[in-house]
Formats: C-alpha cells, structure tokens, sequence
C-alpha cells in the first residue's frame, strides 16, 4: 500500500513470473482523495492500516467501506475532532502515529507547534480497542487527550517495536528546557516519572454530556449527585465543577480527597466503585437562580477532575424529590470533603502546570 499526498494505491507483486508483470493488472486504486499526511502517520493492524489524514484519523477498511455519496472518506475521530480539527494543515506532515499492541490502544499526536528547525506536538489522542475495558463490551472507545509534563515536553515521534523480545512504545520528546529525550510508555506506573526519579501524580479531567431527562425539550428539577470513582490506589484529589444549558459558567460543586488503601485480606472484596454524594445542584444553574423556588433546566453538565491513580465511573444525578440516595460513603477509604476553587479550564493544564486551584 502506497499512500499518497491525495491518494492510496496497492502494488500486487504476488504475479510469477516477472516477466509477466508488463502485461498483468498490479496497479489498484485503493482510495482517492484521501492518505496519510506524513511518512511517521501510518500504523499497520492486522490486514488493516489506521492513519491520520486531512480528513481525521481513518482506518483502510472502513473508509473503504463507508464509501457514501457526499460523504467518501469516513473518519473514526469524531469524538476527538475538537483537538484534529485545530491542527495546522501545513504541519501535519511531521504526524505521528503508532500502535501500543500490549496495551490495545493506538495513539496519534495533535497540536503540532513549530519553531526553526524543531517541532513536536502538545499532545496525543489516544483510541482503546480493547472490547473488556470500553463501555458496554464496545470494539473500541476514544479516550481523550493525552498530555507530558513540561519537564518531558511534547512529543516529536512514536517509536515502537520489539526490543530484546519485548513490545514496547517509547516517544521522541522535546522538553520545556530545550533538551531531548526518549520517554517510554508503560502500564505498571501510577505516576509520570521525571528525569531525576520524581514521580509527578498524573492529573485528568472528564467533562461529561448534557445529561437531561430521556426528553431534551422537557425541563426537570435535578436535585442530588453522586460520583462513582473506581480502581483507586492510593491517595487521590478530586473536584466536581457543573453548568446548566442555560448557564455557561462552571459552579464548584464540591471536591475531596480519598485515601484508600486495599486491605490485606484476601476474603474480603473491595466493591468495584466508591460512591461519593456531591449534593444537589447549584440554584445559580437555573434560569430563575431563586433558591426559594422549584427550578428547573432542560440538562445538565459536568466536569470532573481528578489527581492520582484512578477511574472515573460516571455520575448519577436524581431528578426531582427522589430520596433513593444515601448521603453516607461506606467503603474501606477515608474521604475528605473539601471546596473547590474556580474551574479555569484548559485542554493542556497538565502539559504546562500551571494548574488552577483544584481545592481551597
């Protein structure tokens, strides 16, 4: 497969012998209009290619396949097309994409920046193809953007591959220093490791649809919250910030810390999420903002963030006089319950860290 600059073409060398290669069909356009953008933008998945292009990230077989009319290069980054679609034409050439096999994810870089001779990119889009961690046994599931600390930088190249019979991805990183340095990606730390030894706790944010009642042009009264974190290790910070459809503006709701430590004993099961009661809903995420009324809003909105190793399972949210909630935690940890400070938001904080106040 030979991509092109507008264009993907195969090459069928299978034809014996050679010397009927001049009168034998080798030659097949596989796609038009469409192909990777850089020589480092192609990851090879059994019998398939996955490559980022102008279009977005594509794999071989479903643009091929989603050929509609008015629509014949059919992308599978949607959900990430708020960070692709920002990316300068001119310099998507130095993409990069790779395929981490071991951990059934592929990533590809975005946010490229360019100074002089040197570039490297603020961040990385990462996809989960893995069916047994996606929601609902999906083939696969974007995760997000990725971001380094400043102190390893943003990354100029993937490079994977096996190393003394083990599979590994390392990246090409240019620092905040104006050093270079090769980074590996790996599953069994729970924290960014910098070049001194320091392990930097690794902070993540999710903000979450609008959540409304099962009828978007109903408006209810949505009352108390609940966060479900899972797979904690350790001690974690958190914080939980809401916004109606009719009030932009990010409210503190309230923030926390949880120490938790898995017990020592093997009979006993820890439960596959802790429950976190957040309270209710800002009255200012009304329309009315009248605490002494019955307010009420077409949907609602979070943004969630977190510091330290874990999951975040999702947030339930009760509508109207509905008491089914308890407002006690019953679990193993400990949890601290704190105010947030004001959620000045930005996709790439933790590239930078120059944080907002998480906690007050």
């Amino acid at each position: 497969m030979i991509h092109c600059e507008d264009g993907i073409f195969s090459i069928d060398l299978n034809v014996f012998p050679r010397s009927a290669w001049a009168n034998s069909p080798m030659v097949k356009h596989a796609l038009l209009a469409c192909g990777a953008v850089g020589p480092f933008a192609v990851g090879i998945s059994d019998g398939d290619q996955i490559f980022r292009s102008r279009k977005g990230i594509q794999r071989l077989r479903s643009a091929a396949a989603e050929d509609v009319e008015g629509n014949p290069n059919q992308s599978i980054s949607h959900e990430v097309d708020t960070w692709l679609k920002g990316d300068y034409p001119r310099w998507l050439r130095f993409a990069s994409l790779a395929l981490w096999d071991t951990n059934r994810r592929f990533l590809c870089t975005t946010a490229p920046i360019v100074q002089g001779r040197y570039r490297w990119h603020r961040g990385a889009v990462v996809r989960n193809v893995d069916p047994k961690e996606t929601e609902a046994g999906t083939k696969a599931a974007w995760e997000g953007l990725w971001t380094l600390p400043p102190e390893i930088g943003g990354i100029v190249q993937f490079v994977s591959g096996i190393f003394s019979g083990e599979e590994r991805l390392f990246a090409w990183c240019r620092g905040s220093d104006g050093r270079n340095r090769l980074v590996e990606f790996t599953d069994y730390l729970e924290a960014d490791m910098l070049d001194d030894g320091t392990m930097r706790p690794i902070r993540s944010q999710a903000i979450t649809r609008m959540i409304d009642s099962g009828q978007w042009w109903k408006e209810r009264e949505f009352t108390k919250c609940r966060l479900y974190l899972k797979n904690i290790s350790g001690a974690i910070r958190w914080g939980v910030w809401v916004r109606s459809n009719r009030n932009p503006e990010w409210l503190p709701m309230k923030a926390g810390s949880v120490d938790f430590a898995p017990s020592d004993d093997l009979t006993r099961s820890e439960p596959r999420s802790l429950p976190i009661p957040i309270g209710d809903i800002p009255d200012k995420c009304y329309p009315d903002g009248d605490p002494g009324k019955v307010s009420e809003t077409s949907g609602v909105q979070f943004l969630v963030r977190w510091e330290g190793p874990c999951t975040l399972e999702g947030i339930r949210v009760e509508i109207g006089n509905d008491d089914r909630m308890e407002d006690d935690v019953k679990c193993s940890g400990r949890v601290v319950f704190a105010k947030p400070g004001p959620a000045e938001y930005d996709d790439y904080e933790y590239a930078t860290y120059q944080l907002p106040l998480y906690f007050e």
